[in-house]
């Protein structure tokens, strides 16, 4: 009753308007007219007592509300006095327009984002204004706010894991209402919308942090719960008020925990019953605030989280019917019956669980079951749900189905054959043919087509009114399968590719490839294999599927033969034509269509002919390469060296001599290694001894008459490369001595 008339006069001088004229307000005060010290003795209070207002001024100014809620906050009459006189004077200054509240927030959809989960403040209007009053709540919250936080999990920053950010169990997100550091300003939270019958047990969480400032009741961080109508109107019962431990408060809330100067209660479960305002407008409001602004410091704020449900009993986790309607209970399994959490008690009355008081009750047996749901508050009535139950056999769920493997279609026929085990007649069969958690069928025994194969969990429900079963099965749709491949003709020795272009591409676990030359058989979507032999090969490939369905593809694969390469080549001197021959040859019918000669092994051809010739340009050893390939593309090659041998060097440098003196010849003549001279062979010319000559140097040698001698040498390497040269020599005559005595 304290709580609810402290609300009622909070929502009469904050949000009744008028259109009365307006009246003097200079009235001349009453002989109560005193000035007064603050209660916890420091700083004067100045305030006058009531004024003697004129009547039509205080028209929907509820005085006897007000003066219940002074004599509860305070013993002294002038204590009581004065805040009855602050409660007339905000009446009349909202009233007539010296101070103004904000705009009234658009009403939601039904509970939006209660919750806060979708990490914003949608749904919910955030507003802040200066502390005049803790107890009243004067003048909050005409501006917006950032004050409003959304918060994730994690610990307070000023009590830590005492009071986490985030409930247990309450998802992902919260709302932090007001300043963590400062005091001197109020913050409201609030949401209107319309009750409904999915939204009438509105659940609320809340966890407090106040600094205690050792102020005054009225001057101390403060936490206030309401919840009124669109029209104002305060809901009884849904009120709640606290203010940090102070001099001479008396609603502080016993249950906080002291640390230090803070004063906190973790997070608290409460529900509120708006069944009674099912399609009228209601609003909730959290309205917080550090001390008064002329203190300033100390800072009070909140934690909040809420959501909505039914007004009703839930029996094993579905929501049930209240009242007179009888519910079929399930023999097979133990009962769970529960009431809407965040009651502050429960008091059940049924058989076998008279007495209880938990949120929920476990039983097996018929009978009528209520629960009484506490609400804060002496004065509160305390709402009370009821349900009649019978025992019935559970059923037992069981279908069969039929698939037919590679098909081309999709059509599965299912046929239920559940038992009613004992109990009633079934009446709902829900299917769902693909695992997705969707009731897609509601006939007894349908026929499902599947839009693609694959493998499918089906699950069915059924129900007899009150007790259902499910079982789930897997099913298979395997498709029909159609293997084949392509491939181009190969050649005997390359690799021969092979694609696999079987349809449809999915669901093939199985690859199977006999290439018809007695090789092994080979796995996997595209291959290749290297032929030994040429002709004809017959090759099957065969796909299997996850279903079991198999095809096999049969294809004759040409593999044409390759040249059989067979060159020669002639080692020749220097300055020679190096002739090659070529009896390559390839299988009938095949031809050899083209040569392709490279006579230095340097990468680039250098004749096209089947027989061509090459003279070098330097001795040396060649590597010759000729690739052949044939009309149908197959080629090959092979390599021979030929030698290109060095011719010798000849050069002697002969000395002039005179008749019968021996003539140096000076044989310098060679050949590369590793060739050597083989022969040598001289001719001396007319008048020599010897006349001819077969070693390198020919010695005596002298000619018998004067005169210029031709001398000519011939050699020979051991490749039979030959070269000449002829030098001459001057043979002088021979003075004649001849003298007279």
């Amino acid at each position: 009753m304290k709580q609810l008339i402290k609300t009622t006069t909070s929502v009469l001088f904050v949000f009744v308007f008028s259109c009365l004229p307006f009246m003097n307000l200079a009235q001349t005060p009453t002989d109560n007219h005193h000035l007064h010290k603050s209660s916890d003795g420091g700083n004067i209070d100045a305030f006058y007592l009531p004024y003697d207002y004129d009547a039509d001024s205080l028209i929907g100014f509820d005085e006897a509300a007000a003066w219940q809620q002074a004599e509860m906050n305070s013993p002294e009459l002038w204590a009581q006095q004065r805040l009855v006189a602050v409660l007339k004077r905000n009446f009349i200054d909202f009233k007539y327009g010296f101070k103004t509240v904000p705009t009234n927030p658009t009403v939601q959809a039904p509970c939006t984002n209660a919750d806060f989960e979708t990490g914003t403040l949608t749904g919910w209007t955030a507003t802040q204004g200066p502390n005049n009053n803790s107890l009243t709540m004067a003048g909050c919250c005409p501006n917006p706010t950032s004050q409003a936080v959304i918060v994730g999990p994690g610990n307070d920053p000023n009590v830590g894991a005492a009071v986490p950010m985030v409930p247990p169990g309450g998802g992902n997100f919260a709302c932090r209402l007001g300043q963590t550091t400062t005091g001197g300003m109020s913050y409201r939270l609030s949401q209107t919308f319309t009750v409904t019958a999915a939204n009438s047990v509105f659940i609320y969480k809340y966890a407090v942090i106040l600094q205690d400032g050792t102020h005054s009741c009225s001057e101390q961080p403060f936490f206030n719960i309401r919840f009124e109508t669109c029209n104002n109107v305060a809901i009884p019962c849904g009120q709640y008020q606290v203010s940090a431990y102070g001099s001479g408060c008396s609603s502080g809330d016993p249950s906080f925990v002291t640390s230090g100067a803070w004063r906190y209660k973790t997070w608290q479960t409460r529900s509120f019953d708006l069944s009674a305002y099912i399609g009228q407008c209601v609003t909730i409001e959290f309205t917080v605030g550090g001390c008064v602004a002329s203190q300033g410091a100390h800072p009070g704020y909140v934690y909040i989280d809420c959501s909505c449900q039914p007004m009703t009993l839930n029996l094993n986790g579905t929501d049930i019917p209240v009242g007179q309607t009888t519910t079929n209970m399930c023999a097979s399994v133990t009962n769970t019956l529960c009431a809407p959490p965040g009651f502050t008690s429960y008091s059940w009355t049924g058989p076998g669980v008279t007495g209880q008081t938990n949120q929920c009750i476990t039983t097996s047996t018929s009978g009528t079951y209520s629960v009484t749901l506490g609400m804060a508050g002496s004065s509160c009535n305390s709402p009370v749900l009821y349900s009649n139950f019978n025992i019935v056999p559970k059923p037992i769920a069981d279908f069969t189905f039929t698939t037919t493997a590679c098909q081309s279609t999709f059509s599965v026929p299912f046929t239920d054959g559940s038992s009613v085990n004992g109990g009633p007649a079934l009446t709902n069969w829900y299917w769902d043919f693909d695992g997705n958690g969707s009731v897609e069928n509601t006939n007894q025994s349908p026929t499902n087509t599947y839009t693609a194969p694959g493998t499918y969990s089906v699950e069915l429900k059924v129900s007899n009114g009150g007790c259902t079963d499910s079982i789930t099965k897997t099913v298979i749709v395997s498709p029909n399968i159609a293997a084949s491949f392509t491939s181009a003709s190969g050649c005997i020795g390359t690799a021969t590719n092979f694609t696999a272009t079987s349809t449809p591409t999915t669901g093939i676990i199985g690859h199977t490839w006999n290439f018809g030359d007695g090789s092994p058989n080979g796995s996997g979507t595209n291959v290749s294999h290297t032929y030994t032999t040429s002709g004809t090969k017959i090759v099957s490939y065969t796909v299997t599927n996850s279903g079991g369905c198999s095809s096999t593809f049969t294809q004759a694969v040409t593999v044409n033969p390759s040249p059989v390469m067979a060159i020669t080549g002639t080692s020749v001197c220097l300055n020679q034509s190096t002739t090659f021959g070529n009896t390559s040859s390839i299988a009938a019918p095949d031809n050899i269509s083209n040569w392709a000669w490279d006579f230095n092994n340097d990468g680039v051809v250098d004749n096209t002919t089947q027989t061509p010739t090459n003279t070098y340009a330097a001795a040396g050893t060649y590597t010759v390469e000729l690739k052949a390939t044939s009309n149908n593309g197959c080629s090959d090659s092979t390599t021979i060296q030929v030698k290109v041998n060095p011719l010798p060097t000849a050069t002697f440098t002969p000395v002039n001599a005179c008749v019968n003196y021996n003539v140096a010849l000076n044989n310098t003549s060679s050949i590369a290694a590793p060739d050597n001279i083989q022969s040598y062979s001289w001719n001396f010319g007319a008048g020599a001894n010897p006349a001819t000559g077969n070693t390198a140097n020919i010695s005596p040698l002298v000619y018998t008459s004067a005169g210029v001698k031709n001398i000519t040498l011939n050699l020979m390497s051991n490749n039979s490369c030959t070269a000449t040269i002829t030098q001459t020599v001057d043979i002088f005559p021979a003075p004649t001595a001849n003298f007279s005595v």
